[in-house]
């Protein structure tokens, strides 16, 4: 077998094996910018083949946005927490592995490696405790933790506090009743006059076997402030999704309860499954109850393609055609209908993407949904590229979600709508945080915790993708027991509203009922801003340790940021000074008291770099030794 990228030869193919296969691996040589390679494989007897390889370029670093993030707490990667007790740094398939499904494969907030007190053996009494994180007295922060609680069993009891270096505490948060599945907990915190650090602590006690917490993506943030009451948006859009044949709830319910609010938006988005099946008959119905519910008086309407649209026995190339004619979509968004962009309002970029083709008569309603040519997929890499570095927001509308993300997508069903186009995708993703990817298809209900996440693609990132699920204009579903799904009767109808505003764009769900809209819930995300106070690269810890009966204070700097720094820390038992530092590499150093005992102290740690100053300091306990 022979192979060759882009025409020079792929060395260090093995033989093939008794089967007739051979793995090899394809390196893509250093420096090769953003786009498409092409592997051709031929030999003897082999069928000559020609593959199409993406090169991204494989960045993932967070963005400045209106809501800064002052500290980050992820389980992977730094040693950010301390154990006590039967507290445990596992990931969400060992966990299943090790005490079974009873609804903790649900968690799908939870990204890589994550913390889990797990009491359905017997007692359990431990805390979980952060690092020293820095903080400012007056500070008005907020503590955001992806949570998964199931209360099994005996009585239990979870708590979160916040203990500062100035003696105080205060209760953050403290579990009530019922479980919380895939939830993420958002909690004020204000820092009291003479702080300066502060570490955050999870208390998880039953006396017998009982329930379970898992965490994961522990967040320190400058919230947004809350939005006024007479905002009014610069930019609105419309959506609704799934309809496929509730027609009569989208023209008497979605669509007026839509028109009737107070700001009118001029742009309305169906994401997908505008039918049940893609036959012209159904198209009909579903144009007539646009029509009849006012879609029309939008001045843009825009459709993107969902499964649905190709069921039936045409065929791929019949179907996507007739949804581009009878969805009106040609004309629209400048690439021919099936994915393009429109600017809303002047001011909020909007994207879509669509499914190139659907083999109905073989896969029969099952995945994956999705297959995009690599001219959509350039085409979404490059507009992404330019917003990022436009530093503007944008909404992506796709109709099939990411895996292990919003509500139900951890059922079987919800888990393979990308198939080979999955990891490409994930990897533009993560390489976008400014995006806001619009998803349906779950039909699951927004009255639960994760109908809209921050999706962390590879879980070290502080910033995750934000997803929202647009539910469904029918039938809205929602668990039923580990895996399975189940509709929920009498639920109205869904739609969503985007509305962008200086410093974020607003997220709301709405329930259409026979009164009008209901507001379920809302989400807001701050936007990207340059002007913001940046994160701290500057990470440092210390702690007090008994050496040779005398006490020693050892301290460890890491520069997380994107230059070498010159670090000095200062303690009141010396100085200590370190050049050029690199980007990713520590430092570490120890303090002789010379004491037997030393009282709990703070360590102040400077990191100068191209002319900037960053301080931080860190904080440790008194120690006796002998």
């Amino acid at each position: 077998m022979t192979a060759e990228l882009d025409g020079a030869a792929v060395s260090g193919i093995p033989a093939a094996a008794a089967d007739g296969t051979t793995t090899f691996d394809v390196t893509i040589p250093a420096g090769t910018q953003e786009g498409f390679l092409r592997l051709a494989i031929s030999g003897d007897g082999v069928a000559p083949i020609a593959l199409s390889i993406s090169v991204l370029s494989g960045e993932s670093a967070g963005i400045a946005t209106t809501e800064p993030i002052v500290w980050f707490g992820g389980f992977d990667g730094a040693d950010d927490w301390t154990a006590g007790g039967d507290w445990a740094i596992s990931t969400r398939d060992d966990v299943v592995d090790a005490y079974g499904t009873d609804r903790r494969q649900a968690f799908t907030r939870a990204t890589g490696r994550l913390a889990v007190a797990e009491s359905s053996t017997g007692a359990f009494d431990g805390e979980l405790t952060s690092e020293r994180i820095p903080v400012s007295a007056g500070d008005e922060l907020e503590v955001r933790v992806d949570s998964h609680l199931r209360v099994r069993g005996a009585a239990q009891s979870a708590t979160l506090t916040a203990r500062f270096d100035s003696g105080e505490s205060a209760v953050l948060f403290e579990h009530a009743a019922g479980d919380q599945e895939s939830a993420q907990l958002r909690l004020p915190l204000s820092v009291p006059s003479g702080a300066r650090s502060v570490t955050l602590e999870f208390g998880f006690t039953t006396p017998d076997a009982a329930g379970s917490w898992m965490v994961d993506n522990v967040l320190l943030v400058r919230p947004l402030a809350p939005l006024a009451e007479d905002a009014t948006a610069d930019a609105l859009v419309d959506i609704f999704s799934d309809i496929q044949g509730s027609n009569a709830r989208l023209s008497e319910q979605v669509l007026p309860g839509f028109r009737g609010m107070a700001e009118k938006a001029n742009v309305i988005v169906a994401n997908g499954d505008l039918v049940s099946a893609g036959s012209t008959a159904n198209y009909a119905a579903y144009k007539a109850a646009f029509t009849a519910g006012g879609g029309d008086s939008y001045p843009t309407s825009i459709s993107t393609i969902g499964n649905h649209e190709y069921y039936g026995n045409d065929g791929s190339e019949v179907f996507r055609n007739r949804f581009l004619d009878q969805a009106g979509m040609r004309t629209v968004g400048g690439q021919g209908g099936l994915w393009g962009e429109v600017l809303v309002d002047g001011r909020l970029p909007l994207l879509w993407v669509g499914s190139e083709a659907y083999d109905y008569a073989k896969q029969t309603g099952s995945g994956p949904f999705v297959d995009y040519s690599d001219e959509q997929f350039g085409w979404l890499r490059e507009r992404l590229a330019y917003w990022k570095g436009q530093n503007q927001p944008v909404l992506l509308f796709t109709h099939h979600p990411l895996a292990d993300s919003v509500s139900g997508t951890y059922i079987t069903f919800n888990r393979n709508d990308y198939g080979a186009d999955a990891e490409r995708f994930t990897r533009l993703m993560s390489e976008n945080p400014n995006v806001i990817m619009v998803t349906s298809h779950t039909h699951w209900s927004p009255q639960l915790n994760d109908w809209s996440v921050e999706h962390r693609i590879d879980p070290a990132d502080a910033q995750g993708l934000t997803m929202v699920n647009t539910g469904a204009v029918t039938t809205q579903y929602g668990p039923s027991g580990d895996w399975g799904e189940a509709g929920i009767g009498g639920a109205d109808p869904i739609g969503v509203r985007a509305a962008l505003y200086d410093d974020r764009v607003r997220m709301t769900v709405y329930s259409f009922g026979a009164a009008g809209p209901t507001e379920i819930k809302h989400i807001d995300v701050p936007v990207p801003a340059s002007d913001v106070e940046p994160p701290h690269e500057l990470h440092a810890a210390a702690t007090a340790r008994c050496i040779g009966g005398k006490a020693y204070v050892y301290a460890s700097v890491e520069n997380r940021g994107d230059a070498p720094a010159d670090v000095t820390i200062e303690s009141a038992l010396g100085t200590k000074a370190f050049a050029g530092v690199a980007p990713g590499r520590s430092v570490s150093t120890s303090f002789n008291s010379r004491q037997k005992a030393i009282p709990a102290g703070e360590l102040d740690v400077s990191g100068e770099r191209d002319g900037d100053t960053e301080r931080t300091t860190t904080g440790y306990d008194a120690l006796t030794c002998g």
